[in-house]
């Protein structure tokens, strides 16, 4: 069986509070209700006896109205703009059926708020309770991953895990799954394109843990002994950079319903079971709304930082924790689920049949199969219609079929670390990863590199009050390749991945061909993210801007800016950079019409990329800014009145791009003029070149970069480099796993003399701790005028 979850989607962005952008990309058959004529499309369903104040803040927004399902009758003055308060006896009054099967049961009884909402023309119902608070945070829907065959237990998916919470887990997870459960990095999948989810849940900030459970080993049954998650997490918080996450068809995990929003294509699965106990109503509800989701061909999507958050911590203790027994019946629900189909086309009858057998099978009781009798029936008098069946093997987005140029789907893969208060320390790791580089690089008969070493808090100390170190921690690294990757990955990681707050490599990656066994280079670390670009759409680094346009379809948040370099790029990251402008090392410098301009690639392409702007996409809104952006930028950075078409063809030469950095802020336009670039096959460096020319940039002082392209010798590298180099390329590390050229590279840098003076200054920053990395650098990757200065 092949399926797949979703890391995030580019195109179909959907802010959680945004006023909902449109119907677009819903099918026709979505749920249409009767409007009355001052109609409301967004509502906010609450149960509720506590103070009006909490409820209060619910609207403060404006936008949204507010039912409150009351389970006395409600208070008379209880009258504010916006806010709907429903008591016994209005509930009753109302005349929905399904009060015979819910009245006076306080969660089945939101049904009737839901109800209520539809009946006036909601087209989203956020789904809460009067302790949650709405924040200006908006969490973007996003899509999911995938790609092979799983095992039964891979079917259920921890979102804390992949948001980086590793050991924790959501309320109602089968707790069978728990002691060796992992959600496989290796079947993740990035999309271009995806439909936005018609269920999206926000999962609560840390106030609100209780979904937040810690599992130990019990000594006894080698099971699992559940703890609050306040006191296991250790201070632990979501990653700042946590992206949201779809999951695809047939995957499943618990959510508690108090923070989730249904469009009204998914308003028929809003009800809530009556018989049921409170802790575990919403637990088997949201498995149950999974299955029909998966019927009709969509998913539900987690998103990391709430909308909201909890005033109190109600619902964080132990005993909110489902029974032994429920824990177990979960997992068999799960297994149930997974292997039932429907024999129906109509998804009523599905519904009804799956409620059924749940009764049938004892998971809920008989009366709970009347209400949800009672609930369509309602659904159907409101005009209310239901959407159609979907062959969900047709919506499942395997990795397995990814072919071809510019796939929507392809594999990648997302690891993140928990953050301590919203700090990124990771001195243990920078030790550790310069340790094992030190024994690396003893190998060719460096030694004594591990001298005079801070220990982790002066590191932590030091760099955190090192403004480039400390700002990097806020940047991504994106590593290139412009050919299958090789054994130098772990190397790669060990120089830069503790130093950046996410590290992504790019390029063709057939694990299954990738072998550092051998023990010539440092083995592959976890974590290890990396977006698959087939061979076909690098070729050979022609395309390899594409990569960064991959990046952002991650949709990875608060990041201050991305770093692009190739793998045999060498990049000394503690010299500062102006991360809020564009930066390339040389900028436009070729300026005239030779090398590629000749090529395919070259000026056919560029003529391609023109009747894609005027004539393929000339309708499309997306790509008409982004062709008016170059316009605009184009003619304000050259001073020119000509067409943009005439710019764009205009043989005005290329530039190398092996090491670049683009602010978030420009992230947007870099990857839609790419995208449309790679359409056309626009070779790499007169692609860069066109989007310079666009683009207020810095480049480098001459003095702070050094390329070994003709006519200088790669090979003599190590005789150019220097630590105040920002960058130097190309250092091909593939050739350093070869002990004789390490060696011959010491015996050469042997012959020069130090400088006694540098010496000192260098001994004193490894003292400190501000310049590990710059050891690092000189040594590991053969700067090995470090290693001879007797450290």
């Amino acid at each position: 069986m092949i399926v797949t979850l979703l890391l995030v989607s580019h195109s179909l962005g959907l802010s959680f509070w945004n006023s909902i952008a449109s119907a677009k990309g819903y099918r026709s058959g979505a749920a249409r209700t009767k409007r009355e004529p001052a109609a409301y499309k967004k509502w906010i369903v609450v149960t509720s006896s506590h103070s009006v104040e909490n409820i209060k803040s619910l609207t403060r927004e404006g936008e949204w109205q507010v039912v409150v399902i009351e389970n006395t009758n409600s208070v008379e003055d209880r009258k504010l703009e916006g806010i709907h308060f429903l008591g016994v006896e209005e509930q009753q009054l109302l005349g929905y059926k399904i009060s015979e099967a819910v009245l006076n049961n306080s969660q089945a009884s939101r049904n009737i708020g839901y109800l209520y909402a539809i009946e006036r023309g909601a087209e989203w119902i956020f789904d809460a309770d009067d302790d949650i608070e709405l924040t200006m945070d908006c969490a973007t829907v996003a899509a999911p991953p995938g790609g092979g065959e799983m095992f039964p237990q891979a079917k259920i998916f921890n979102p804390y895990e992949f948001l980086g919470l590793k050991h924790l887990w959501p309320r109602g997870f089968p707790r069978k799954y728990m002691k060796n459960h992992t959600n496989d990095p290796d079947r993740f999948c990035l999309c271009h394109e995806l439909r936005t989810p018609i269920v999206q849940h926000s999962l609560l900030r840390k106030d609100a843990i209780f979904s937040r459970i810690s599992v130990e080993k019990s000594p006894k049954n080698d099971g699992s002994a559940l703890q609050d998650g306040r006191e296991n997490s250790s201070g632990e918080l979501i990653s700042r950079f946590a992206p949201p996450v779809i999951l695809d068809i047939g995957f499943y995990t618990p959510w508690h319903s108090r923070n989730t929003l249904f469009h009204r294509s998914a308003f028929f699965i809003l009800f809530q079971p009556a018989t049921l106990p409170a802790k575990v109503t919403e637990i088997w509800r949201s498995y149950f709304i999974q299955k029909l989701l998966h019927m009709i061909g969509e998913r539900v999507g987690f998103y990391p930082v709430g909308n909201s958050y909890s005033r109190e911590d109600t619902h964080s203790s132990t005993n909110d924790w489902i029974s032994d027994r429920e824990g177990e019946r979960t997992g068999e629900l799960v297994r149930f689920l997974d292997a039932w189909e429907c024999p129906h086309r109509k998804i009523i009858n599905c519904t009804m049949l799956l409620a059924t057998e749940l009764s049938k099978r004892n998971f809920w009781k008989t009366l709970d199969v009347k209400a949800v009798q009672l609930w369509i029936n309602d659904l159907q008098n409101l005009g209310c219609e239901f959407p159609l069946r979907n062959d969900f093997s047709k919506h499942i987005l395997a990795t397995a079929y990814e072919h071809g140029c510019g796939a929507n789907c392809r594999r990648a893969s997302l690891e993140l670390e928990p953050e301590m208060d919203h700090k990124i320390d990771r001195s243990d790791l920078k030790l550790r990863a310069f340790s094992e580089l030190a024994r690396w690089c003893a190998k060719s008969g460096f030694s004594d590199l591990l001298q005079n070493l801070p220990n982790s808090s002066q590191l932590s100390t030091f760099h955190a009050n090192n403004d480039v170190l400390a700002d990097l921690t806020e940047t991504v690294l994106v590593v290139t390749s412009n050919y299958p990757w090789n054994k130098t990955i772990g190397l790669l990681q060990r120089l830069y991945q503790p130093y950046f707050g996410v590290t992504i490599f790019c390029g063709p990656w057939f694990p299954e061909d990738y072998d550092d066994r051998n023990g010539s280079f440092p083995r592959m670390l976890r974590p290890f993210n990396y977006i698959h670009i087939e061979v076909d759409e690098m070729r050979s680094g022609w395309f390899a801007y594409y990569c960064l346009a991959k990046v952002k379809e991650l949709r990875l948040r608060n990041v201050k800016g991305y770093f692009v370099m190739a793998d045999d790029t060498t990049f000394n990251f503690w010299n500062a950079i102006n991360l809020d402008a564009v930066l390339h090392p040389i900028g436009h410098t070729h300026s005239n019409g030779e090398g590629w301009w000749d090529d395919p690639a070259g000026s056919e392409a560029a003529k391609k990329t023109v009747r894609l702007f005027e004539e393929v996409y000339k309708e499309d809104p997306k790509v008409q800014v982004t062709w008016k952006k170059f316009t605009k930028g184009f003619r304000s950075q050259n001073n020119t009145n000509s067409t943009a078409s005439e710019l764009l063809m205009r043989a005005d030469g290329w530039t190398a791009s092996d090491f670049y950095y683009i602010p978030s802020a420009g992230l947007d336009y870099y990857s839609e003029l790419m995208e449309i670039f790679f359409q056309a096959g626009l070779f790499h460096e007169i692609a860069m070149s066109k989007y310079l020319y666009s683009v207020p940039h810095r480049t480098l002082e001459n003095s702070k970069f050094l390329s070994l392209l003709f006519p200088k010798p790669r090979s003599a590298w190590y005789l150019n480099y220097t630590a105040e180099l920002v960058m130097i390329h190309p250092i091909k590390l593939s050739l350093l796993g070869n002990y004789t050229i390490r060696n011959r590279a010491k015996e050469e840098v042997d012959g020069k003399k130090p400088d006694p003076g540098n010496l000192k200054v260098t001994h004193l920053r490894i003292v400190t701790g501000l310049e590990i990395q710059r050891q690092i650098q000189e040594t590991c990757l053969s700067f090995l005028k470090s290693c001879m200065r007797g450290y």
